[in-house]
């Protein structure tokens, strides 16, 4: 299946994160979850918020992004949610998860 995007991705709007995930396992996971649909996407946003504020600051960073797809058979549209956390204090690799869709 190919995935189709419906403009340009200019990948340097994007936090690392979301530019790792686009090289990564981003297809499989819209592949799995379109059904095996030709699509293209319509849109891509990536929301940066912040948690567990004290005297210091924030002690981790909330990436959202968000994917529009529309299906090419019915002109249907779907949304989908990705999430990841990276947290100050801890040293790991960060990856989005499907959290809506």
């Amino acid at each position: 299946m190919s995935v189709f995007f419906g403009y340009n991705v200019q990948l340097n709007s994007f936090t690392k994160y979301a530019k790792e995930f686009f090289r990564g396992n981003f297809t499989n996971l819209l592949e799995q979850n379109t059904k095996g649909r030709q699509f293209v996407i319509t849109s891509i946003k990536e929301k940066i918020s912040h948690d567990g504020h004290d005297q210091y600051g924030p002690k981790s960073n909330l990436f959202d992004l968000y994917i529009v797809v529309q299906y090419l058979d019915n002109e249907e549209s779907q949304s989908f949610q990705f999430h990841t956390e990276q947290w100050y204090t801890k040293d790991e690799i960060v990856e989005y998860e499907l959290l809506i869709w």
